[in-house]
């Protein structure tokens, strides 16, 4: 029999008591890891073709809000509607997009720069932040187009792209972004590349391996008791993080502020057309943040690239580019994406004793009892009752007159889905990781039997009791619900 202890929300500050400046490096080596792994994937990658764009030119400009000179290149000046290419932390900056630009040049006006700190812009000592460059990124706009624009950002460019899109609505016409790191909230982004088991493993057979899972998760988990979210912002202004700025290492700096930006409000309020492409195999930007977004941006459509990467624009340049020229010229349309599901039933679905299952497709009721590793994916469903068990639920709907989702004892993900009922989730002694989506309680949103930790990622929940983002640990105490 599987059994899941929780220690007691009481207890759990003092499980792992990390010093500030040790939680640091952690984080600090990380998201030095992973931009250099972006970084050296695409020189490898781009080595293979480099080509050249016609009727091209490039010029400097010098913007007010680094106070910098910014390179730009434009090409396909002749055509009347403009396209901003917005690169990642890779070190060759615009030349990213060289692959695309000979491509989209032929129907489109295309722009591509090198952000301040990157490629063949000035590099400086200062923090380079998301919010700054999404006021960057409308100077330009502002500037040097012809409103509206469509917008297109890959990693680091794509989550720039999608604050500018949530902070200035009317600048353009189509959001197009391409595998976006962060977004997730830091705990929950570096937890997900935390796999040690083999795919299809089942958590009994491998039992070492899943107890050395959940350990560190539980270190990671801790990150969040050790210092304050102020505390992680006031030390990203620090001296000795800001001389990280010089030469070429803005990319780290920045990689830092994406893992502090709270994206909540600005995801939330995103009302144009938005096409989310993401690679199946991205080792940098987790399919849970794609799923996350699609469920999160109303007017939104999601497609995996088959056996993609984080850069796929350079390394499926023919895929990228296929479904790219599809979305600029309108044909892919503006309606959610729909996915047939596998099972229509009006009768009570029940699950135990067992692992690795998938479900689709729309229910009355799941009952899950004692089992591992059970996905939820675009299922519709009045309740889920979940009893000592591992679940994930990914762009579902469930939606009740009483309660949506029953758990208890259980570890359970939540990604871009929507939960309502009276009392939309009723939880007992469980660990929840909710991200994007929304949770809504004509009574209340969240009630606990016992003290429940939850994980969110720029989720809104609304009952009597709240109505706003989650971006963040919270404890759901015995007769304090939210």
């Amino acid at each position: 029999m599987r059994v899941y202890h929780f220690p007691s929300a009481e207890y759990q500050p003092k499980m792992f008591q990390l010093k500030t400046n040790f939680t640091i490096k952690v984080i600090f080596f990380f998201v030095i890891l992973i931009t250099f792994a972006v970084s050296f994937s695409n020189v490898y990658a781009g080595r293979f073709k480099k080509s050249e764009a016609k009727n091209f030119r490039s010029f400097f400009v010098k913007e007010p809000v680094f106070n910098s000179k910014v390179y730009v290149s434009e090409s396909g000046m002749q055509n009347d509607h403009t396209v901003v290419l917005v690169h990642g932390v890779s070190e060759q900056a615009s030349d990213d997009w060289k692959n695309v630009v000979d491509i989209v040049n032929d129907s489109f006006h295309v722009i591509a720069l090198d952000l301040p700190g990157f490629g063949r812009s000035d590099k400086k000592d200062m923090v380079y932040s998301i919010e700054k460059y999404s006021r960057f990124l409308n100077w330009f706009i502002e500037t040097y187009t012809k409103k509206p624009i469509s917008l297109v950002g890959h990693s680091l460019g794509g989550a720039i792209s999608l604050f500018y899109a949530g902070t200035y609505p009317n600048g353009i016409k189509r959001l197009i972004i391409a595998d976006v790191p962060g977004i997730l909230h830091r705990s929950a982004y570096i937890s997900s590349f935390v796999r040690l088991r083999p795919t299809g493993q089942n958590t009994d057979s491998a039992a070492p391996l899943y107890g050395l899972e959940q350990a560190f998760k539980a270190l990671i988990n801790s990150l969040d008791e050790a210092f304050a979210p102020d505390d992680f912002t006031k030390w990203l202004n620090a001296d000795i993080i800001r001389n990280r700025t010089k030469e070429n290492d803005a990319r780290i700096v920045v990689g830092l502020s994406l893992m502090d930006t709270d994206f909540s409000e600005k995801i939330n309020t995103i009302s144009v057309p938005t096409n989310i492409m993401w690679g199946e195999n991205d080792a940098i930007a987790p399919v849970r943040t794609a799923r996350l977004l699609f469920g999160s941006i109303p007017n939104s459509t999601l497609y995996m690239i088959p056996n993609g990467s984080h850069s796929p624009m350079i390394t499926e340049p023919a895929e990228f580019n296929t479904q790219l020229l599809k979305y600029l010229h309108g044909s892919a349309g503006n309606k959610i994406k729909s996915v047939s599901g596998s099972r229509n039933s009006d009768e009570q679905f029940k699950i135990s004793d067992k692992e690795d299952i998938l479900l689709e497709g729309h229910y009355k009721k799941i009952l899950i009892n004692n089992c591992g590793k059970i996905r939820l994916l675009n299922v519709t469903v009045e309740q889920i009752t979940i009893e000592n068990s591992e679940v994930t639920i990914e762009n579902s709907t469930i939606q009740s007159s009483t309660y949506a989702i029953s758990a208890i004892d259980s570890i359970v993900t939540i990604t871009g889905s929507t939960i309502k009922g009276e009392n939309a989730m009723i939880v007992n002694n469980c660990d929840f990781d909710v991200a994007g989506g929304k949770i809504e309680g004509t009574n209340s949103a969240i009630l606990s039997r016992h003290s429940t930790r939850i994980l969110f990622s720029v989720c809104k929940v609304k009952s009597l009791l709240t109505d706003r983002y989650y971006h963040g640990v919270i404890y759901v105490y015995k007769n304090k619900p939210i």
